[in-house]
């Protein structure tokens, strides 16, 4: 078993917030549902119900679920961080991504978010990098990324100096 002492998660916050999210959806729409539906609104416009249906369904069920999942496969995991390289995985187990460090090409840092909460993103991969935007270095196939945090700084700097590289 790996040692807990040296892993990090890519980012707990956004996983958590979506999940409070998606069960306050799931509480209104069960609310919403059970106490008259859709019918209390479109019962004079028979034509509307349907669409009625479909939008609520959507918004209050399938886009708050959906989100959560996204946000589960692709911030809940966990990585950690070894002599031997980085090492990402779901649950310890689901879509296992590896780089050593003697394969490592690129690391690059990047800023998403509005500018006095920005989130610096960590990416490093067996691939080239430069020139690619925050989108296309997570579509990456060998690209482990991180948010930043004090605890991912140390365990990875005891190998790179992440001082000499810029944040764009």
């Amino acid at each position: 078993m790996k040692n807990k002492k040296n892993s990090v998660r890519v980012s707990g916050f956004f996983p958590i917030f979506l999940f409070c999210f998606m069960l306050i959806c799931l509480a209104v729409f069960l609310w919403f549902w059970f106490d008259g539906g859709p019918e209390q609104f479109a019962a004079e416009k028979k034509g509307y119900r349907i669409f009625l249906y479909c939008l609520i369904v959507f918004f209050l069920l399938a886009l708050p679920i959906g989100l959560f999942l996204w946000s589960f496969f692709t911030m809940w995991r966990v990585v950690v961080i070894d002599e031997t390289g980085l090492h990402s995985s779901l649950l310890g187990v689901f879509l296992k991504k590896d780089i050593l460090w003697s394969d490592l090409k690129s690391v690059k840092a990047m800023s998403s978010g509005l500018p006095g909460a920005a989130i610096t993103w960590w990416f490093f991969s067996k691939q080239d990098l430069n020139g690619k935007k925050m989108s296309q270095c997570i579509r990456t196939r060998n690209t482990i990324y991180v948010a930043d945090s004090k605890r991912f700084r140390e365990l990875v700097e005891e190998y790179i100096d992440l001082k000499e590289i810029a944040v764009s």
